[in-house]
């Protein structure tokens, strides 16, 4: 008797053990977006890709690509849902990439219906697609390393963040959002292109998108994005390449720009000292740069850096005419009074400060290795 009992009292329990079940297949866990705009149907083309739930036990997580249009932003994600029959879940989503002319045109309230979305993370990181479609980045297929696409360049800009190993700039949505609301603010975003190697393409997180406010203006190199992060005094540590009587590879072990604002002759000038130390990793030939020539190295890498420095901030006076290293903050920390008489008219203004550069090296020695390789004869 008790035996039945016991198989009674199973029976319900089994029964509404799937009351809540779905089919996993009627539901995806998004990794990543891109979003672009086709002038010809003034339509939003949106592209998702997704976590495949039939990856196989033991396999890397395989990505799957779906994408619609719509007539909005919104509109482009309803329809994903209602013609796919699928839920969309993006709670683990990482990225989200604007092709390079939605950029130049309406980012802004693209990035108010992603930041006002319960369901979207505000910590995904932004990207600006170069050259192709935003779209199309997400649908290279590439098996090394990771097999979904928004999980590698989600992992190599959290590295990029961490390190300033390389000028990328990147921050997630809300603190580019929040630089927005700043006044005088220029933020930048990574740039993400397709590159073939070998005749096949591959994603390449490369370059430095440049705003005035919340509208594309140009770009930077990577090596441009580096002198960037010099003059922000953000550099936490890297390597170096010179290029001179033999090349040299350096360890950059520490880094420090400061900056001080002053009044000459009723122009502004501003005065930037930047002091690094660093260890010699790589030569490449027989030159003792390490004891005979070290102090002959640090003066060539002190004037390379000047100039580059020199060179970089001519180039955004005279062709973006916009503040995007941020100076304005000295200035207003440093010339209170100075500031309250430019700060409605600080880009024109800054395309007249002159700059005073000052670069310290110091070589602290080498890694393992006190001397060239030499071949005697």
């Amino acid at each position: 008797m008790v035996k039945k009992y016991i198989v009674i009292l199973f029976i319900p329990i089994m029964l509404c053990g799937c009351w809540n079940y779905r089919e996993i297949n009627d539901r995806r866990l998004i990794a990543g977006a891109a979003i672009d705009y086709n002038p010809n149907t003034q339509k939003y083309i949106l592209t998702l890709e997704a976590i495949d739930p039939m990856t196989e036990e033991g396999e890397e997580n395989r990505g799957e690509i779906f994408t619609t249009q719509g007539d909005s932003p919104f509109d482009s994600v309803r329809n994903m849902v209602s013609k796919s029959g699928i839920k969309f879940y993006w709670s683990h989503a990482k990225i989200f990439i604007f092709s390079e002319e939605l950029a130049k045109d309406e980012i802004l309230h693209i990035l108010d219906y992603i930041y006002r979305d319960g369901e979207m993370r505000n910590d995904m990181w932004i990207l600006i697609s170069k050259g192709k479609s935003a779209g199309d980045i997400l649908q290279i297929e590439e098996n090394e390393y990771m097999p979904i696409s928004s999980f590698r360049i989600a992992r190599i800009l959290r590295m990029e963040s961490e390190n300033s190993l390389v000028g990328l700039h990147a921050v997630p949505m809300d603190e580019f959002i929040q630089r927005l609301y700043e006044p005088n603010q220029n933020p930048s975003l990574p740039g993400v292109k397709i590159e073939k190697n070998n005749g096949t393409e591959h994603v390449v997180v490369t370059g430095l998108a440049l705003f005035k406010k919340d509208k594309l203006l140009g770009w930077f190199t990577d090596e441009e994005s580096n002198i960037l992060l010099i003059i922000e005094d953000n550099v936490k540590r890297g390597y170096e390449y010179y290029e001179g009587e033999i090349p040299v590879g350096l360890s950059i072990l520490d880094s420090k720009t400061k900056i001080k604002v002053k009044l000459v002759d009723n122009e502004i000038n501003i005065y930037i000292d930047v002091d690094t130390q660093a260890n010699i990793i790589e030569l490449g030939g027989d030159v003792d740069y390490i004891k005979e020539k070290r102090d002959i190295l640090e003066k060539k890498l002190e004037e390379k850096k000047k100039k580059d420095m020199e060179d970089l901030i001519k180039k955004v006076q005279n062709e973006f005419g916009v503040d995007i290293f941020d100076f304005s903050r000295h200035v207003k920390a440093q010339q209170p009074k100075l500031w309250a008489k430019v700060r409605g008219d600080w880009d024109r203004i800054f395309r007249e400060v002159k700059f005073n550069i000052n670069v310290n090296v110091l070589i602290k020695g080498s890694e393992k290795k006190n001397s060239p390789i030499k071949v005697n004869n």
